[in-house]
């Protein structure tokens, strides 16, 4: 549906003469990825919605998808899955915190950024079929993770002080990606 929505819009345009006709694939391309993303945002605003955690979606956003980006691991066959894991993944997460907010370790919380600073340091970034990097990529985005899961933790110490509840959602969103990215190593490893 979203690439016959992008089609359509690609082919107005080059009738239009805004988009040169050699390039109509690249144009579809990009706007099937934007249409994708405004869904993930709608549906991330609902379960936020749902669960009534509008705190805990956006600091888990603003700690998940940069992250994410940069480390790899884990990736669905196409969009629509990749909506789906994303939802399922947001839902589970206000879900946990419902719970966390009474039940609540420090403990655990320090060795969740430990652990998952560990896996970024040693396997970031993780290939995987459907999103495959270009050799300098390795090195770029592997320094890049890091330095991004550091400024994460800076801002976890920040919360901690300020709101311990949404500094485990930082926690939360670090485990997980971590987690993704073993999958990913895992999935290749038996590919191979």
């Amino acid at each position: 549906m979203l690439s016959r929505l992008a089609a359509c819009l690609v082919d107005r345009q080059v009738m239009d003469g805004i988009i040169a006709k050699e390039d109509q694939g690249l144009y579809t391309y990009g706007y099937e990825v934007l249409f994708l993303q405004l869904v993930n945002i709608l549906l991330a605003v609902a379960v936020a919605a749902v669960f009534d955690s509008w705190a805990v979606m956006a600091v888990f956003l603003v700690t998940f998808v940069p992250l994410r980006c940069f480390c790899g691991g884990f990736h669905a066959k196409n969009g629509w899955r990749c909506a789906c894991v994303s939802v399922a993944v947001e839902a589970g997460v206000c879900a946990l915190m419902r719970q966390v907010h009474v039940h609540h370790s420090e403990e655990v919380e320090i060795l969740m950024l430990i652990l998952s600073g560990a896996l970024i340091y040693t396997l970031a970034p993780v290939e995987d079929r459907n999103k495959p990097l270009e050799e300098e990529e390795f090195d770029r985005f592997g320094r890049v993770a890091f330095g991004i899961w550091f400024v994460l933790t800076v801002f976890w110490c920040v919360l901690y002080f300020v709101s311990d509840y949404l500094g485990f959602v930082v926690a939360l969103a670090q485990s997980i990606v971590a987690l993704m990215m073993v999958a990913g190593y895992v999935k290749n490893a038996v590919r191979a």
